[in-house]
């Protein structure tokens, strides 16, 4: 149960903001640190309850969000031996990608018949610097990759009432921030650097259009809520993430935590 957001920089970038929605049972994230995979240094927060993360980007300005795949769960759940199989948490996914250097790399990472079988399912959305836009869905029996133009924002997900609610947030979407730049003209308030076309993409990770609940994007139901947003930038010389614990209708975003980029401006 969470929202993805994006904004491209014609210059070579983009910025993207995450809501993380979690059962209220699960205990509370740690903010986003430095780390490593295969000597690539990456931000990511971390999953207290698991170790993993459902965000991160690195030094390459790749970055890897996982969301859950609530219909082919319930599918898989019937077969006994799935559900009862020790199945390491999702989150250890994010960790092991964040050494690629471009989304081709994701991409032949989870394509390869051990990567993504280890798992339940699940889908990625991978960006990197060059224009790569990847959706990758795991059903547990089959790997579908969906690339640019069309992958493009939002991408959501909900274990409640899954077509409508992602039809109504769809729909806010295209009220609250409007058309996809990228099928018109970009003026100046489409680039990154310009903060129209960011401020209504936070606007609308924090709305409760159509109402606070289950369907909005700031989610709030008995038994799950959004627990955090976080936002992250890939600019020439640098990435950073910036982290909000709680729900994102009233978090406050902390400062920003940064990394050179590789293979940037210098």
């Amino acid at each position: 149960m969470c929202t993805i957001t994006w904004l491209d920089d014609p210059a070579g970038g983009y910025a993207l903001l995450f809501n993380r929605d979690e059962r209220r049972s699960r205990g509370d994230a740690a903010p986003p640190t430095v780390a490593a995979c295969d000597g690539v240094p990456y931000l990511a927060p971390t999953d207290r309850d698991a170790g993993g993360t459902w965000l991160g980007v690195n030094a390459y300005g790749v970055t890897v969000g996982l969301l859950n795949h609530y219909v082919a769960d319930a599918a898989r759940s019937a077969d006994t031996r799935a559900a009862e199989a020790p199945w390491p948490s999702r989150g250890q996914l994010v960790r092991r990608l964040m050494a690629c250097a471009t989304v081709d790399d994701v991409v032949r990472r989870l394509a390869d018949a051990e990567t993504a079988a280890a798992f339940r399912p699940f889908e990625v959305l991978t960006l990197d610097t060059d224009g790569g836009r990847v959706r990758a869905t795991w059903d547990g029996g089959s790997l579908t990759i969906a690339r640019a133009p069309a992958v493009r924002p939002p991408i959501s997900s909900s274990g409640f009432a899954t077509a409508d609610v992602l039809a109504v947030r769809a729909a806010t979407y295209d009220v609250l921030v409007g058309p996809d730049p990228a099928a018109e003209r970009p003026d100046a308030g489409d680039r990154l650097d310009g903060p129209v076309r960011l401020a209504r993409l936070e606007a609308f990770q924090r709305s409760h259009v159509p109402e606070r609940g289950g369907f909005s994007v700031c989610m709030h139901r008995p038994e799950a809520h959004t627990v955090s947003l976080t936002m992250l930038g890939v600019e020439p010389e640098r990435v950073w993430m910036r982290y909000g614990p709680g729900p994102a209708c009233t978090t406050v975003l902390g400062p920003a935590l940064t990394l050179p980029r590789r293979g940037g401006v210098r």
